[in-house]
Formats: C-alpha cells, structure tokens, sequence
C-alpha cells in the first residue's frame, strides 16, 4: 500500500506541475503581448535603448527586418509612417516622440493596428497564433512638430527583451518646379550674303588618248598602283587588240594586261596615273603582255 501511495502522490505532483506551467505561460504571454506595454512620458515609456522589456532589455533593431518611414510635413504640421515587417513572428508597438498624435490605420493598411493613447500603437497579432502578418502598416501622425520623431519596439513571438529602430524621417515630396520663362524671340536674321559671282567657264577636257605602249612579257604589280582595280573579263578575242577595244569603252580604264596563253583580257581602271608610275609598276612575267593609253 506504501508504493501505491506513493505513485499516486507522483502523479498528484505532475499535475501540479503541468499547471503551474501552464499558468506561469499563459502569464508570460500576457506579459509579451504589445499592449500590455504602457503609454508613458517621452521620459518614462520603456521604448527606449536600455529599457527592460517582457524580461530583457531593449536593444538596438535592424531595419531590414522592421522598416519604418516617418514622412514630416512641416507646412501640415503633420506627417505619416509606414512600417513594413518582412517576419510573421515579429509584432510591434510604435511610439511618437516630441509631440504629436497618433491615429489609426490610414488606407493602404496590410496588417491591423490598434491605438493604445494619443502616443502609441500596436500590431494586433493574429487570434490564437501571437504572429502578426508580413504585410506594410500605415498610420498618421498630427499635431506634429519639427523635433517629432517615431520609435517602433518589435520582438518575436515568446522571446524576452524587445529590438527597436527609429524611423527614418523624410520629407513629403515637393512641389514640381515651375516652368521655365519662354526663351526671348531669337534676335532678326541678317541680311542673306551678295551672290556669288558666276564660275569661270569649264577648261576644254583634255583630249583623249591617241595610242596604246605596250610591254611584252612584263605584268603590273598592282600594289604599286594604289587605287587602281584589275578586273579579269576572261576571253573577248584572239589578241591583245581586242582587249584594248574593250579598254576603250569601260569607263576609267588606264591599261590592259592581256595573258597570252589562254587570252584572258584584264582591265587596270581607276585614276590615271603618270606614265612615270606605270612603268615604274611593270614587273618581268613571260605569260602576259602590258599596255597602257598614251596621250
């Protein structure tokens, strides 16, 4: 009966135990959740670096996780944030610092928040998970002024202490800049110059060739002539006559390279060179003949 008594109160114990658990989570819980956080003074609130926060300390957050952007207008005295959370787990409270209201979700709102006082709001985490949702929070700021500035205090679900990232400040997009004057009128158009005078006449064109020089067994090398063409026409006759005929009709044709051996004709046209640089261009070939019009 003793050990059956004692395995009884073993088992009485557990239970025990298993609530107080239970209890000592559902507390910690509550302790976590962003509204349990309390409003505060700019001097008091706990959202701020050192602070103790759901058993930690407050420390510094990073941006990539948590983005907040404050926009200010100080004509409005007036200003928006908007605070883009990338992790499920992660909820928020969100304070404004030296003055100013907060309100609630303006259009464009992903996620839901809730206002806590004229100073902070939360991310209302999701029934029954403690996530938040990855979605973009927006929400105004009034009665702002220029030394206002917002503080956003986020953590993961069951974890102790708090990160927290400032939101930057901008300013609200300006006004476009106002158009250019119009460009003065361009100033009067001088006078159009005098005409030029006629040209003097055309020179008579230089007479046409009269002869053929020809060359035998010699070839032109063609790289000493630069800009002049060699154009096979292949055979249009028995002899070197019938190539010079052709020659005589192609437009800027200076010379003819006849192959003797299978009476291939060859026309060299292009600019007329001298005569000096034709012959200077001859090279010694046994199966052609070379010739070239002379004035």
């Amino acid at each position: 009966h003793a050990h059956t008594r004692t395995a009884k109160d073993l088992t009485h114990l557990q239970s025990i135990m298993r609530v107080a658990f239970l209890l000592l989570g559902v507390a910690w819980l509550a302790q976590s959740h962003p509204d349990k956080l309390e409003c505060g003074t700019d001097n008091t609130t706990r959202l701020r670096l050192g602070q103790s926060v759901m058993g930690g300390k407050v420390i510094q957050g990073d941006s990539k996780v948590v983005d907040a952007v404050y926009t200010y207008s100080a004509a409005n005295r007036s200003g928006t944030v908007q605070i883009a959370v990338s992790n499920p787990l992660i909820y928020f409270a969100a304070r404004v610092f030296g003055g100013g209201n907060l309100t609630t979700q303006l259009p464009g709102t992903q996620g839901t928040i809730i206002r806590k006082c004229d100073t902070q709001v939360y991310s209302d985490p999701k029934k029954g998970t403690g996530r938040s949702e990855v979605a973009t929070y927006k929400f105004a700021v009034k009665a702002a002024t220029p030394d206002s500035f917002v503080v956003v205090g986020y953590a993961a679900y069951h974890t102790k202490g708090i990160k927290l990232v400032r939101a930057t400040t901008v300013a609200p997009p300006g006004p476009p800049p106002p158009p250019p004057p119009p460009s003065p009128p361009p100033p009067p158009s001088p006078p159009p110059p005098p005409p030029p005078p006629p040209p003097p006449p055309s020179p008579p064109p230089p007479p046409g060739p009269t002869g053929w020089e020809c060359h035998d067994s010699k070839n032109i090398d063609m790289g000493k002539l630069p800009g002049l063409k060699d154009k096979d026409l292949g055979s249009v006759g028995k002899d070197v006559g019938a190539c010079e005929s052709v020659c005589t009709t192609t437009t800027s044709c200076v010379a003819v390279v006849w192959h003797k051996d299978d009476h291939h004709c060859h026309v060299v046209t292009g600019p007329t060179p001298t005569h000096a640089q034709l012959e200077a261009s001859l090279k010694k070939d046994f199966l052609y003949e070379t010739c070239f019009l002379t004035a």
